[in-house]
């Protein structure tokens, strides 16, 4: 089973997206293996330690374990697992849920992702103008959304997964930007050629974006997943890929887990720089209280004795829009 280290902040990662949430949708996007689903889980597993009721609504299968996780008892009446694949499927999950989400007080509910029924849906469309109502039934299904967590009496934190726009597309966009900078910093008439490789990182990041058209336009939390590394614990730290306040908390980390699971204590000393890992990046996209490309979280998933076990730091002071209501002097 997918194992987290609890923090040893005070503010957990479950309580952190409570309070930006404000029932609110918060939407994660970010390429292929760059962390969504990963920290989904994570999330759903510290809900469900934390007196939620889970919700996983799973459209690409990258969570079958929470559904073998439905058959313990102890987690029967807590979690609820659903594989759809269609939006007519999502649309009657959701109306479900909303039918007893007040037996709860404190609801978390994760579609992952919201955009591939309408994605598929758009694929086998042999039509233009069924293309177009795939688009609107994602748009549809962000509405369904909505109405439940407004509607209902229990505290609901809604989680959506989103699909970038494509690598090509980015690119391309980037390329022009590159080509822009190169002119204006040219000199004697002569043009400098600067790669995608060597503009700055924040505005590589500005240029990330999720699909989605116009249902975007429905929610106002969008965070971006990144990969930032993956490797041995010593190689990345000696690129500085991992700084040095990171590395000791990976440790400390990983020595209190082993300590507590394991008969190799010992050992520890002797492979710890050998650890296998990988480093994800949450930043704020585009949000109602941050801004843009701000560090959110650092999310690390680590190879200790074989099995995986995820850990994070929240980077930022959880901000509200209550809290952080406009001022007019």
């Amino acid at each position: 089973m997918f194992t987290r280290m609890a923090p040893e902040q005070k503010l957990s990662l479950i309580q952190f997206f409570e309070k930006v949430s404000e029932g609110e949708p918060v939407a994660l996007f970010g390429k292929t293996g760059h962390g969504k689903t990963t920290l989904c889980k994570t999330l759903a597993y510290e809900a469900l330690a934390s007196d939620y009721y889970v919700v996983y609504i799973d459209t690409e299968g990258g969570a079958k374990d929470l559904e073998e996780l439905t058959k313990e008892k102890v987690y029967e009446k807590i979690l609820s697992y659903h594989r759809v694949t269609t939006n007519d499927q999502l649309i009657k999950v959701l109306n479900k849920v909303k039918s007893r989400i007040n037996e709860y007080r404190k609801v978390l509910l994760i579609i992952d992702s919201v955009s591939m029924p309408a994605l598929v849906q758009w694929a086998r469309s042999r039509r233009y103008d069924e293309r177009g109502v795939a688009v609107l039934e994602k748009i549809n299904a962000v509405s369904h959304v909505k109405e439940l967590a407004e509607s209902a009496k229990a505290d609901v934190v809604p989680v959506l997964v989103l699909h970038p726009v494509s690598e090509m597309t980015v690119s391309r966009e980037l390329q022009q930007v590159a080509r822009k900078l190169a002119e204006l910093q040219g000199s004697e008439g002569r043009r400098q050629r600067i790669s995608i490789d060597q503009l700055p990182e924040e505005i590589i990041l500005q240029y990330q974006r999720p699909t989605g058209g116009k249902s975007l336009h429905m929610i106002k939390e969008i965070w971006l997943s990144k990969k930032e590394c993956s490797g041995n614990l010593e190689s990345l730290e000696n690129q500085r890929l991992l700084s040095d306040d990171e590395v000791t908390f990976l440790l400390e980390k990983v020595k209190k887990l082993v300590e507590r699971e394991s008969e190799h204590v010992k050992e520890l000393d002797q492979v710890k720089k050998a650890l296998k890992l990988s480093k994800f990046r949450v930043y704020a996209w585009r949000s109602r209280i941050y801004p843009d490309v701000e560090p959110l979280i650092d999310f690390y998933v680590i190879d200790v004795l074989g099995q995986p076990v995820a850990t994070y730091r929240i980077l930022t002071e959880p901000r509200t829009v209550t809290r952080a209501r406009l001022r007019v002097v």
